[in-house]
């Protein structure tokens, strides 16, 4: 695709979602399998997914597995969506429906999700 970055993404310090989200998925995983442990780029990595839902192969659960606190990072990055993924709602909406569609969302971070991107994400309903 023109504009995806297919080199090397460089330091990591400072790396925000919207470069990770820009490079090529091979780019990517060898990036982050080169700073295992890293768990600021998971991060930052795992919010990509709200901005680029078409990844072909790179799977939500498979990166969010790179982290030691799966949870408590659901947790963080959803209590502090807007100043993790900015101030774009079809961003958090995208980060909303990403939740609810995993097979398990409990009701802690249920609570922590922003109530319009939630009920918009869930699609219209009946009258």
């Amino acid at each position: 695709m023109p504009g995806r970055r297919t080199a090397s993404l460089g330091d990591p310090q400072g790396i925000g979602f919207e470069k990770l989200a820009d490079a090529d998925e091979d780019v990517l995983v060898a990036y982050l399998d080169r700073r295992m442990g890293n768990d600021t780029l998971v991060e930052e990595a795992l919010l990509i997914f709200a901005a680029r839902s078409y990844r072909k192969s790179l799977i939500f659960d498979d990166v969010l597995d790179r982290h030691p606190a799966p949870q408590q990072t659901l947790l963080d990055l959803t209590l502090h969506l807007r100043r993790r993924l900015g101030g774009g709602p079809e961003l958090r909406g995208s980060w909303a429906e990403i939740l609810l569609d995993r097979p398990e969302c409990p009701a802690e971070l249920l609570r922590l999700l922003p109530a319009w991107s939630a009920l918009k994400a869930r699609g219209p309903h009946p009258a």
